[in-house]
């Protein structure tokens, strides 16, 4: 009976490691292609300041959001999709300057943000 308790406490940890370590790997993947997306669309890598990733199970999207240290009124926000390999990409304002001077990296989501 002791060994069958040891074998089951065995066969959870194993589980519980591989589940982490998949969520590992795939958050590196994802982190990787958003930041290859940022690399063609001009946001230089080298002046992230902040950034935050977590996985979304209500959209099933690992969701990258992104403060930039040339243009901290804005946070951008990607949205990447296993499944479909997508990447969507939102603007968020962060305060009330972003009337003042426009975002820096993506001019036509801004002009359609403001417009609202």
């Amino acid at each position: 009976m002791k060994n069958k308790f040891i074998i089951f406490l065995f066969i959870c940890f194993l589980l519980t490691a591989v589940f982490y370590a998949n969520k590992i790997i795939k958050q590196s993947i994802a982190t990787n292609r958003v930041h290859h997306y940022m690399e063609q669309k001009g946001f230089p890598l080298n002046k992230i300041k902040d950034e935050e990733i977590h996985y979304s199970y209500s959209t099933d999207r690992w969701n990258l959001f992104v403060i930039m240290k040339d243009d901290l009124n804005f946070q951008y926000s990607f949205d990447y999709r296993f499944k479909t390999n997508d990447i969507q990409e939102d603007l968020l304002f962060l305060n009330m300057n972003y009337t003042k001077k426009p975002a820096k990296y993506n001019q036509s989501l801004y002009y359609e943000k403001k417009e609202y």
